[in-house]
Order: structure tokens, then sequence, then C-alpha cells
């Protein structure tokens, strides 16, 4: 079979098949004479290798230019294959990495082949994290870059996932025990335990749990937990004791499981100290008197009920949980007629009731959340156990219940909070790179997505002018039905409202959970609220350069609210993230208006060249045409009029006014006005033609001789017209300005197209530039030219155009001899 035919599977086999005959010491056969120096050689057994990898392969030139990848790496870049090749790697690498990314590509080009990890952005913004290993090589007598590329942001997430559940493993109010599976040595050990057992995690990393567990040896463990090894149970709870490090006991209910997930099976123990149901149960075996003071002084609330849920007794705290007025209330009512009728997890109350009571008269006790509601409608969680006892030669349930409102509400909290800093973190990588012209759009969606976030109803940024007398309302978002401030704005809290300046000044945040908190002497910045309808807001400063510049507010309009130090501490974060994006913006609308005026001005200077070509050019037709008239004229006076004479004159005239016209026309379109923003799609070889045509009068008085290489078919490329023809136009120019008029110089122009790039060479050879003001030919208002013959400005505008359409601009100077200058468009800019 012709081996280009093979699949690439084929490919290999045969490779293999090779590869074990050589190392056996056999000749291949004659079917497969190709020697295996040769296979290796081949293209198809290099891209087999390298495109069956995993990891994403790039080779790159020593400017930092990718110029081959294998499928892995387009697919961890998330890049098109058109716009990697050809492009620096700086490229795809946030901003915020360039410095490190530039270090470590400077230490690979010094020999380091250390690996490194890094980060990349995708097309789409998205970070990913990656490994590389850089190795620097010859490749046909050049030096390049070959990089391996392994994408870990899975593995990265994983890490940062599972650190947050260590956090909440640690943090629990339970004490959670991880020991292997073979040894049963600890592996990890919470913070709740250590703190009860007087350990510290080294020393527990060499004990077991039969170290904790008097009752147990290792021989009995082991037969404790084999129905969890060999998968008869999921769970096995027991009564134990647990011994401290000062040889004390306490009793503890243990939960214990198996995972056999990883390449090491480790057990799970969830152990509840139940030294206070053991307390109360013991008190209440001793005496019934002793049993009743413990009883009613408890703080849990602790009740009796039969198998059918009637209640027989409740403590005080029992009583103060539910809101009955003393104990008798509790006997016409059951557990459930405390409970909604769905409990959060979508099981109905009774259900789940029966579920708990079949259990605790199985293995009891039984331990569990529940939540509870009052007559009022206010629901509250519980934690729950359930005993059984013998009363009266009747079997019981003991029923000892906690509120954990508070316990939940901090929870909750720290959820809420550990949710709102992935949000600013969010908010803050994708206002990185957003361009000037979202900026507004931007913020206004992040005052949405944060005033969600808070449940507040309406948010809005406040500017200050430069003597801070006046505020500005630039930014607002709104819930529905909520009114606007627009036209408010002139009221907005500013200079004259001293005690709120004050307070933005020392950089403080103002909160107010209720409008009647204001000071007396902030009597204006009240009613301003107040007019707004406003119950409770949170205002935080905006600070740039050490200066006041306006502030962000939170207002809440339906109800009054309230917000802790971590959240305000993070909206000063936000405060700050908006601050940079605005005055990026600013910088940048400002930039591009002043680079808009420079490029206005060059064009304007070039346009000074082309006034004097069409004078010199009409010139010839205007003096013609002016013979012509004053021959006529003469014959007419003289009252000798040949007809044939005139109405020869009249045709040479018109003759000569169609080349004014055509000349007119020539130069017409290249100074007309036009927007950098108007993009459309150009024939950039004609744009080429046309820009000899004006400028070949000016090079033939200077004696340059100009020539032109473009291919028959068109190219085109997604552009601004006037933009491509001031970049012909500077280079061009250039030339004809360095040419002396003395002798005879060449500039030799050339357009083609390789896949999607499109490159123009200019090569002159009218002497170059001096070595020593080489670097300083791009930078704005730099010129060797008298002043009536340049503004300093071409070179600048040349490369900013490039830049523009993520272009590169390069040039080589042969001082005393020529320079030339080779620029590269991708075609769909």
């Amino acid at each position: 079979m012709d081996d280009n035919k093979k699949t690439k599977a084929q490919l290999i086999k045969e490779i293999v098949a090779l590869r074990k005959k050589l190392k056996a010491g056999k000749k291949p056969s004659a079917a497969n004479k190709l020697d295996i120096d040769d296979i290796r050689g081949t293209k198809e057994y290099i891209e087999t290798i390298i495109h069956a990898s995993h990891d994403g392969i790039l080779v790159v030139d020593e400017e930092g230019r990718f110029e081959y990848g294998n499928k892995a790496l387009f697919k961890i870049l998330e890049w098109p294959r058109k716009e990697v090749i050809g492009y620096n790697f700086i490229k795809f690498i946030p901003p915020d990495l360039h410095e490190i990314t530039l270090q470590q590509w400077k230490e690979a080009q010094g020999g380091s082949e250390k690996p490194y990890e890094s980060v990349i952005l995708t097309k789409k913004g998205k970070r990913k994290n990656i490994f590389v290993n850089h190795r620097q090589m010859m490749i046909a007598g050049s030096k390049k870059h070959c990089v391996a590329m392994k994408d870990v942001t899975s593995i990265k997430e994983t890490e940062r996932r599972s650190e947050q559940i260590g956090q909440i493993l640690e943090n629990s109010l339970n004490e959670i025990y991880i020991f292997d599976a073979d040894t049963f040595k600890f592996m990890h050990v919470n913070k709740g335990a250590r703190k009860n057992l007087g350990y510290t995690q080294a020393e527990l990393h060499k004990l077991t749990p039969y170290d904790l567990k008097p009752e147990f040896t290792k021989k009995s463990f082991k037969k404790l937990t084999e129905p969890l090894r060999q998968g008869k149970q999921k769970t096995i709870r027991f009564e134990t004791m647990h011994k401290r490090k000062d040889k004390s006991l306490y009793p503890v209910m243990v939960h214990l499981q198996y995972s056999s997930a990883s390449d090491s099976p480790f057990f799970v123990a969830i152990i509840l100290d139940i030294t206070e149901q053991k307390r109360i149960q013991l008190k209440f075996e001793k005496s019934e008197a002793r049993y009743r003071i413990l009883y009613e002084s408890a703080h849990d609330a602790i009740m009796i009920v039969d198998k059918q849920l009637n209640f027989i007794s409740g403590n005080p705290s029992a009583v103060k949980l539910f809101g009955c007025r003393d104990e008798k209330d509790l006997f016409f009512k059951t557990p459930l007629d405390f409970s909604p009728e769905f409990q959060p997890d979508g099981y109905s109350s009774s259900s789940k009731a029966k579920e708990f009571l079949d259990r605790v008269y199985k293995e009891s006790p039984v331990f569990f959340e529940w939540q509870h509601r009052l007559a009022d409608g206010t629901e509250f969680p519980c934690l729950v156990l359930l005993t059984t006892m013998e009363l009266q030669n009747q079997t019981v349930i003991l029923a000892t219940m906690r509120d954990i409102t508070e316990q939940k509400r901090a929870q909750d909290a720290t959820k809420n909070l550990l949710n709102f800093e992935n949000l600013v973190t969010e908010i803050s990588t994708s206002f990185i790179n957003l361009p000037a012209e979202q900026t507004d759009m931007g913020i206004r969606v992040a005052l949405g997505v944060l005033s969600r976030f808070l449940g507040v109803d309406r948010s809005y940024i406040t500017l200050f002018s430069e003597d801070q007398k006046k505020a500005d309302l630039v930014y607002e978002w709104r819930d529905k039905n909520i009114s606007s401030l627009e036209k408010t704005v002139t009221d907005c809290p500013a200079g004259n409202c001293k005690w709120w300046m004050t307070k933005l000044k020392n950089e403080l945040t103002i909160h107010l959970p209720s409008i009647d908190d204001f000071p007396k002497s902030a009597a204006k910045e009240k009613r301003f609220f107040q007019t707004a309808n406003v119950k409770s807001f949170v205002s935080v400063p905006m600070f740039f350069s050490q200066s006041l510049i306006g502030y962000m507010v939170f207002d809440s309009v339906r109800s009054q609210k309230s917000w802790d130090e971590e959240t305000m501490s993070l909206l000063k974060t936000i405060a700050e993230i908006f601050v940079n994006t605005i005055m990026r913006s600013r910088t940048q609308r400002e930039l591009q208006e002043y680079q808009e005026k420079m490029f206005r001005t060059e064009q304007l200077a070039s346009l000074g060249t082309i006034s004097a070509n069409i004078a010199h050019e009409l010139n010839q037709p205007i003096t013609v045409i002016q013979l012509l008239l004053q021959q006529s004229k003469r014959a007419l006076d003289s009252n000798t009029v040949d007809k044939s004479i005139l109405k020869e004159n009249v045709e040479d005239s018109l003759d000569e006014l169609s080349k004014a016209t055509e000349i007119v026309e020539r130069f017409r379109t290249f100074a007309r006005q036009s927007s950098p923003s108007s993009i459309e799609r150009i024939d950039i070889c004609k744009i080429a033609q046309k820009l000899i045509e004006v400028l070949k009068s000016a090079a033939k008085k200077a004696r340059l001789n100009l020539s032109l290489d473009v291919p028959d078919a068109p190219i085109f490329i997604l552009a601004n017209t006037a933009e491509i023809e001031q970049l012909f136009f500077v280079v061009i120019q250039n030339s004809i300005q360095a040419a002396d008029e003395k002798t005879t110089n060449n500039l030799k122009i050339k357009v083609y197209r390789k896949k999607d790039v499109v490159y123009l060479e200019f090569e002159d050879d009218c002497g170059g530039v001096d070595p020593n003001i080489e670097e300083m030919i791009f930078k704005p208002f730099f010129t060797t030219k008298p002043r009536q013959k340049g503004t300093g400005l071409g070179l600048s505008i040349l490369r900013r155009i490039v830049d523009r359409y993520d272009g590169l601009v390069d040039h080589k100077n042969k001082p005393g001899l020529g320079i030339s200058f080779i620029i590269s468009l991708p075609s769909k800019s």
C-alpha cells in the first residue's frame, strides 16, 4: 500500500514492528525494506508521534513567534491555528503575567531547561493553568525553542476544591477522623477532635482508632470494620469511649464509613461527643430528684414522647424553644405540630419523622437535623438526638434538641462571603482586558450583578468635578419599579455636604442600616436619601492617585439591611477595580483622540505634498489650454476666422481638460475624510497602484524609480482605506525625501500573501539610516529632515496603524546603502 494512503494507526503499527525487529537483531523484510532511520525522518512518522501526544508541542523562533504546533496545542490554547502561527507568544499570556513570562523566556534563551508553571488566555478570555517544559535546539541551522505544554487547569481546580473541602472538614463541629484502611494509622484528624483529645496532628499520625478506644484491640477493631470492606454494610454506627491524652474518657457516637475510590483505601469516622446526653441518662438512672434538677436546668431542649409522638414531658428549655406558656401546652401537641409540612430536602415532615422513629427502635441513638416552625410561621433548624429508654415499664423516646440558628447563620455567612469573593474575582478578571468602548456597559452590568447578589434595589457611581464641588451620577442600576436618581443628580451629596465629604476624604465607608442613624450635622445628606425613599445604604469612597474622585452607593429601598465588615472590605476592592477601569478608559480615549490628531496632522502634511504635485501636474494642461484660447481670441479679433483652426483649438482644449480632470480625480480620493472605525473589504493591490500614481511625479522629480510587484489576482484585506493609503504614503514619501535628486535611486515595492497574512515589502537604495539614531526612527516627532519637509510623525503613525491591525513591522538598515521595511498584516484584521 502507498505510504501516503496509510492511516496513522497503520504507520504506528509498522514502526513498532520494525523497531522490535531491530531490537532483536533482525533485518527488515523486503516488504519493509525502508531503513528505520529513513522512517524516523519521514514527515508521516514525525507528525504521527507529535499529533498523538496529549501534550501541546510547539516550535518558537528566537523572536518568540510561533512556527509550528500540534493538534493538542490548539486544543489547549482554544485559538484557531491561523491566529496562532506567526504571532508572538506574549499575545496569549495575561497582561499581569507578561513580566514574569518574559523573564522565563529570557532564561530559556540562556539555556535553562527548568520546567515551570504559567497561565494562558484563550480567545474567549478564559485563563488556563499550564505546565511547561522548554528546550532550546538547532533546527535546520537556526536556533529554535521546542516547548511541551500540559493543561493543568483541572488539576489546579481540584486542588482548590480539595482545599475548600479540607477547610470545611477541619472546622466542622463534629469530630472527624480519616485513617488508612490497611495500617489503621490516622491520616487526618480535624481541629474539633484534636482539641477534645489534647493531641497534636503529628502525635495522632502515630496512633490508630483502637489506641483511643480502650475496649478495642487491633483484632476486634478489624473484625468490626470487615463488613464495610466487603461491601456488606455502607455504614457502621456504635457507641464507645474515647481516651484523651490526659487519660480521661468521654462517651462518643461513631459513624464509620469506608472509601475505596482512591489507590489507597481509607476509613472516615464522624464522631459525636455524647457526654451531655450520657450525663442526663446517668442522672435519670441514679435518682429522679437529681434527674429533675439536670433535666430542668439543661440549656438544650429535652422532651419525652411515646411511640405515637405524644408529649409525656418537656423541660423548661423545650417550653421556651417552642414558644409555649408552660409544660402543659406541650401535652396538646406533637413534634409534627411544630414542624413545616416539608423539610428542606423536599421530603414531608411526617414521612421523615416515621423514618427516624423506626430507626431509633432499631439502632438507638439517632442523630439528625430537623427544621421546626412556630405558630407565627418562624422556622429554625435544630440538631436532634433521639434515644430510647424505659419509663414505668414502657419504652419511650428521649429527644434532645439544640437550636442551631446562629451556627447555620454563621455557616451561611461564610458561604455567602466565599461566593462574594469569587464574584469579585470574576469581575476583576473580566475588567482586565475590557476595551475602552465597553467600559460603561461593563460597569453597569457589574453593578447589576453585585446589587442582585447583595439583595439591594439600586446602586450607582457618582464622580466629582475637579474642584469636588459638584457631583455627577455617571452609572446607575435599579431594580424593577425603583425610581432613577438621574433627575436628582444635582442634589447628590458633594462639596456642600461637609459631613459626607469629611467621611469620604478620610477613606471611611459610610454604612447606615437606618436613615435615622444620620447625625444632626448631616441634615442635607439625610434629606437626599429620604427623598429617594432609601431605608439603608452603604457608600464606598473612590480614590485615584490619593485623590477622591467620587463614591459608590448601594441602596436598599424596600427593606432595611446591614452589611458586615468582610462585605464592606470587598466593596472597597470593587471600588478600586471600577476606579482603575474608569481611569484606564479615560486614558485610552484621550490617547485615541491624541493619536487621531497625530494622524490628521501627518495626513495634512501629506496633503501639502500632494498639493504641490497637483499644481505641478495641472500646470501643463492649463498652460496648453491658455495658449489655445489666446490663439483663438487673436483669430477672432483679426476678422480672419478659420473655422477649421478654431474647431481644432476647441478639441485640443477639451483633450487637455480631460487630462486635468483625470489628475484631479487621482488626488481627490486621497484627501477625503475617513474614520478609523470605517472598516471595509479592500484590494490592497489597488491601493498600492493608486499611491504609485499619486506620488510618481514627486518621485520622478527626486530621480527615484518606483517599481511595484503585485500578483494578478486581487489581495483583499479588512481594513480602513485611509489608514492603508497613509501606510503606503509614509514609506514611499520617506524614500522620496531620502533620494538626493542627483543620482538615480530605486524603491521596490512588493505585495504578496502567505496563508492568512499579507506582506508589504519596501526596499530602497537611498543611503539608509545612521546606526546611532536607528532605534529612534519610530518615535513621534523624531526626524532628520528639515522642518518644511516632515513632521516626524510618519513612521510613528505607520507603527500605530500596523499595531491596530495586530500586524508586525520590521526593518533592515544598511547604512550607506538603503533601508527596507517589511510589514505583515492579518488579512482578516
